[in-house]
């Protein structure tokens, strides 16, 4: 799978039916923050870009995803600082020099704001979402390869019958 760009996150996010609010550099998050999905490149916008993160705001309770298990960055952390506390991964499912986490971050949207587990809370979302995944980052780029695949494969299927 291939690295992605803003656009390309941004079409999947569509496709997928993930509630995006926007694709962003950590320096230029929205005023406020609002219900839905947003993913978050680490470098400021007059950077290159290089690590995709996300997060989500739902019913005045927030998560956030890193696939390398760091906490929020700073201006994300005082973004979200409303909805405290802050639910975040700490198991770490992509390996340093990996090239999945634009991906990554997409399956987590996926997963948190599934309708199948409204009835969950974000910390057992979280819990779930990462007990697919084990401590083998290596292991881990084929499962999130696999579970995507299948996912975009569907969802593609469905689209196009939607189109006709």
């Amino acid at each position: 799978m291939a690295v992605l760009s803003n656009i390309d996150i941004s079409n999947y996010a569509n496709l997928l039916n993930l509630p995006l609010i926007g694709v962003f550099c950590k320096d230029e998050l929205p005023p406020r923050a609002k219900n839905g999905f947003y993913v978050i490149n680490m470098s400021n916008h007059d950077e290159d870009g290089s690590h995709w993160t996300s997060f989500g705001v739902h019913q005045g309770r927030c998560w956030y995803f890193d696939s390398f298990a760091s906490p929020p960055p700073t201006p994300v952390e005082k973004f979200l600082a409303p909805f405290k506390p802050i639910i975040y991964n700490t198991k770490q499912i992509q390996k340093l020099l990996g090239e999945y986490c634009g991906w990554t971050t997409l399956l987590a949207g996926q997963f948190m704001f599934h309708p199948l587990h409204k009835n969950l809370t974000l910390e057992k979302r979280m819990e779930e979402f990462l007990s697919l995944f084990s401590e083998d980052q290596n292991r881990n780029e084929k499962i999130m390869e696999l579970i995507l695949s299948r996912l975009l494969s569907k969802k593609m299927k469905q689209s196009k019958i939607v189109r006709k």
